[in-house]
């Protein structure tokens, strides 16, 4: 009876039309579902997509910044190490060039010293006066013989050589006695 039954219907055109159009609904549901299950995961795949983004660039945007803390932080010790360092040479080299200028004063200080030990003092020729053709003796005594000629020729009584000396004619040919250069303990005499 069953197989009647399945074959009645079969045959019968109604149920086949509402057996064919009830497919199509399904079908068509189907098609729906799937269209919609479609928009859906298009749907998820964006919003996927959109927080993958935006946590892809703020882990990025953190981690940046964390780097540049990190740098800044790491530059900064270096920038303080190195400039210790450098003060620290600074000073060496500055101790260094103060102790080789000290020992530079010394060494002119002490040439300094040695060149006017060799050469004479300068002499103040204001006190002095020259005399030519002064008679030459072997022991002469020069100091003497001015004080008498000013004393005694000039008739000066206050004025006294404190120091005479002979310079000996540069012409040996001449029969002149050298000059003689006298000198006074005072400008004023």
């Amino acid at each position: 009876m069953a197989q009647a039954r399945r074959t009645l219907n079969r045959n019968t055109p109604i149920k086949t039309q509402d057996h064919t159009s009830g497919l199509e609904v399904i079908i068509s549901k189907i098609d729906s579902l799937a269209s919609e299950l479609k928009n859906v995961n298009r749907n998820v795949t964006e919003r996927i997509d959109r927080l993958q983004m935006d946590l892809e660039k703020k882990l990025s945007d953190k981690l940046t910044d964390k780097m540049a803390q990190l740098l800044d932080k790491r530059i900064n010790i270096d920038f303080k190490r190195l400039g210790k360092t450098v003060d620290d040479r600074i000073d060496t080299l500055r101790a260094d060039i103060n102790n080789d200028l000290d020992s530079l004063k010394g060494k002119i200080n002490s040439l300094t010293d040695a060149i006017q030990a060799f050469q004479p003092e300068k002499e103040d020729k204001s006190s002095n006066v020259v005399f030519r053709k002064l008679p030459e003796s072997v022991n002469e005594q020069l100091v003497d013989t001015l004080n008498g000629i000013i004393k005694d020729c000039l008739e000066i009584e206050d004025v006294v050589v404190s120091s005479a000396r002979r310079i000996p004619n540069q012409n040996s040919k001449s029969s002149e006695p050298g000059l003689v250069i006298a000198t006074f303990d005072n400008v004023g005499d």
